[in-house]
């Protein structure tokens, strides 16, 4: 049974539809980094007709969109990221944030997340970087592993522009 599909990039009604318009709303209402690929996938399988485009308002469902909608807001206080508080400090916070962008580019780049981090075993640490490594225990490396560690949170500290 599916009458409804919410992302953050809209709602889509879909309640006795037939397959033809479920699929069309569903991928109108997906990342755009994914359309097209799922665009030509209901194409190929004969889901949807050949001359299927999707509409323009939908063209543009990009994280970066929700992020800048979003933010305007938060500086007002709302659509905070932990509404009811949290035990986390900002940097606490900047770290796993850092972190999980990595992983992003780690998992779509592999080849530019390691050339990064090869590119930082060269450099000196930044100084913005200093209190995260110390909070992870990772300002004073013993050994070439740690070493690789402290530059990837750096690498990760700044793929995030918190240093």
């Amino acid at each position: 049974m599916r009458d409804i599909i919410v992302t953050e990039y809209g709602i889509a009604d879909i309640k006795g539809k037939p397959d033809k318009e479920v699929i069309a709303a569903m991928i109108n209402i997906a990342d755009s980094r994914f359309q097209q690929k799922l665009l030509k996938q209901a194409k190929k399988a004969g889901k949807l007709p050949e001359s299927y485009q999707i509409p323009e308002e939908y063209r543009n469902n990009y994280p970066e969109k929700i992020i800048e909608f979003v933010s305007g807001y938060q500086s007002q206080g709302i659509f905070q990221f932990f509404p009811f508080g949290t035990d986390l400090t900002p940097q606490e916070f900047d770290l796993g944030a850092s972190l999980k962008m990595l992983k992003v580019l780690k998992e779509t780049k592999p080849l530019k997340a390691t050339g990064k981090v090869l590119a930082e075993l060269i450099k000196p640490l930044p100084e913005k970087a200093i209190p995260y490594l110390k909070r992870m225990e990772l300002d004073k490396t013993a050994g070439i592993g740690e070493k690789i560690l402290q530059k990837t949170v750096v690498v990760a500290l700044k793929h995030g522009k918190r240093v």
